[in-house]
């Protein structure tokens, strides 16, 4: 799809990403599977195999119990990672298709296994910093919320849902704003072959003046994904209780609502999966031009001139080694 090259609003990004998403559609739900089949081969493991044989035959309900604790604080953790594993595949999709290249789902696929060590080296820095940052807030947050409890006594008690209400929106916007100043990671190391560290160093300052925009968009994203799958969930529910009413198998139905409703999860995962990595690509892109003038540079090569090795747009260079000439 070829792409006149220029900033773009918060509207047209979404609305260039569902473009993309619909020109290569049955790409993109070949990438998208298998991150999430993968994730379901493990959560099935676990659950009919690990559970059923290994820690009932070992440990007893003992166990049992442990594991659950371990798998249900790793679960999402587990699938975020088996998930990032297929993003450079979607990146690279979403780069040709932006700059009007072929691609292929073999091509992309081989581009994600050569840069998942890289992805999961991001990964674990990025998780550590969350971590990190995630332990102090909480730190500070309960050493507050205590302090002030003890301070204003019991008649006060009311203000307790109010203080930790708060606490919990402040933890959200800390997570969404660090989030989005680290969003650009992957990409600028797809798309430019940056190290790990730099690939983050290049996401924080490609991010210095649009990290609300990619906020906006992260938590568009989240709701819809949400407001999707308990639509669905809902309407699989309805239907299965009304067919069970109907046809007299009640609990044959109420039996089987779990499987259809996992059914349906991955379904919604496969499909919407995609779409993150594609915003942040656009937003990526869209950055690049507004701060770098990468729209110019990419007029001068296919003019067939050399574009300037320290192109600046608002004091920021164009390529990363750009950036390392003029620093002192």
């Amino acid at each position: 799809m070829t792409t006149n090259l220029r900033s773009m609003g918060l509207g047209e990004i979404l609305d260039r990403t569902f473009q993309i998403y619909r020109s290569r559609f049955w790409l993109f739900v070949c990438i998208s599977s298998v991150p999430v089949f993968a994730w379901e081969l493990i959560f099935f493991i676990n659950t009919n195999w690990l559970q059923t044989h290994t820690l009932d035959h070992s440990s007893g309900n003992t166990g049992i119990l442990l594991w659950n604790f371990v798998a249900s604080h790793v679960n999402y953790y587990a699938f975020f990672l088996v998930a990032l594993l297929a993003m450079p595949a979607v990146v690279k999709v979403t780069e040709c298709s932006f700059l009007g290249t072929k691609c292929t789902a073999l091509s992309s696929l081989g581009f994600a296994v050569a840069f998942s060590r890289r992805c999961l080296w991001i990964a674990f820095l990025v998780a550590s910093v969350f971590l990190v940052l995630d332990s102090a807030f909480r730190s500070v947050v309960a050493w507050i919320f205590v302090d002030s409890v003890s301070t204003l006594g019991r008649s006060f008690n009311w203000a307790a849902p109010i203080l930790n209400a708060f606490a919990t929106v402040a933890g959200w916007a800390l997570f969404l704003w660090l989030f989005a100043r680290l969003s650009f990671a992957i990409p600028a190391a797809v798309i430019e072959d940056l190290p790990s560290f730099r690939s983050l160093r290049r996401s924080w300052i490609l991010t210095r003046d649009s990290w609300q925009r990619i906020c906006l968009a992260l938590v568009a994203l989240i709701l819809g994904l949400w407001a999707s799958t308990w639509v669905l969930e809902f309407s699989l529910g309805r239907m299965m209780y009304f067919i069970g009413d109907v046809l007299h198998i009640s609990d044959a139905m109420r039996n089987l609502y779990p499987a259809a409703v996992f059914v349906v999860g991955t379904a919604v995962y496969v499909l919407l999966g995609p779409i993150y990595p594609i915003v942040i690509t656009l937003f990526y892109y869209d950055q690049r031009i507004r701060r770098e003038g990468y729209d110019i540079e990419m007029m001068m090569k296919s003019a067939g001139l050399d574009a300037p090795t320290a192109l600046t747009v608002k004091g920021s260079p164009i390529t990363p080694a750009a950036e390392e000439e003029v620093q002192p």
